[in-house]
């Protein structure tokens, strides 16, 4: 005797399609979600390449910036190394006193350490005495541009200007001569050391009436002026022969 087999019921070919068609539909989404995340993660990554670009860049004008303010500043010293040796102690020479920051230590405030006064180059300074020296009134260290007319400026055609400030401290009679001249002890001729030590930077500027070329710097409307840019540069420089006891 045969006994019947159980039938077994299959699921009809339109409810397997259905049920493919809800797989398909949850694999394109998670394509499209993860597309979707490659290109978010591509544009910030091509977003922050640019960023670090334009600071590299920033970073490398700004040590131009510093190394052209020390080279201007010891070309000008050694122009006329005397009156800006006297200059240190005489801040009446040039009409004004100079004030500079690394003149005395900040920690001994009450009991400042002497370093033999102080002479500041600054940038507009450096390039006033720069015209006057070569009879060049229009001389511009640095070309300024026109950003309203998209002229780029010597640092490009973002609206930011260099600036530089050199301070001449620890000014050292030295009691022996440079090799190849005639002075120190036994003479009454000597050679002098002092220190440089300053920054370049670049700051936003501001156009106005009252600017000059490059634009003054709009600190009150500018809050983060002084952190666009700084680098600081320090050199020894020795000077002479010139008298004794300047």
């Amino acid at each position: 005797m045969v006994k019947p087999q159980p039938q077994v019921r299959r699921p009809s070919v339109a409810f397997r399609r259905s049920r493919e068609r809800g797989a398909v539909l949850f694999i394109v989404v998670l394509v499209i979600l993860s597309l979707t995340g490659v290109a978010i993660f591509a544009a910030r990554s091509a977003s922050n390449d640019v960023a670090i670009a334009g600071r590299y860049k920033q970073m490398s004008q700004t040590h131009l910036v510093a190394r052209l303010g020390m080279q201007t500043s010891i070309s000008e010293l050694g122009r006329d190394p005397s009156t800006y040796l006297r200059a240190m102690k005489d801040t009446n020479l040039f009409g004004a006193a100079s004030v500079c920051k690394y003149a005395v230590t900040q920690d001994m405030a009450a009991n400042p350490l002497d370093t033999g006064g102080c002479f500041r180059f600054g940038y507009d300074g450096v390039q006033d005495a720069m015209r006057k020296s070569a009879t060049l009134p229009a001389l511009e260290l640095m070309k300024p541009g026109d950003v309203g007319n998209e002229i780029p400026s010597s640092i490009g055609t973002a609206d930011t200007r260099p600036n530089f400030a050199m301070e001449m401290t620890d000014k050292v009679e030295l009691p022996w001569p440079v090799p190849g001249f005639q002075g120190g002890n036994g003479s009454n001729m000597r050679f002098y050391a002092v220190t440089i030590t300053g920054i370049g930077e670049i700051i936003p500027r501001k156009v106005g009436a009252a600017a000059n070329s490059w634009g003054l710097l709009d600190v009150p409307n500018v809050a983060n002026a002084y952190m666009a840019s700084l680098e600081e540069e320090r050199a020894q420089v020795v000077v002479g022969p010139l008298p004794q006891g300047i």
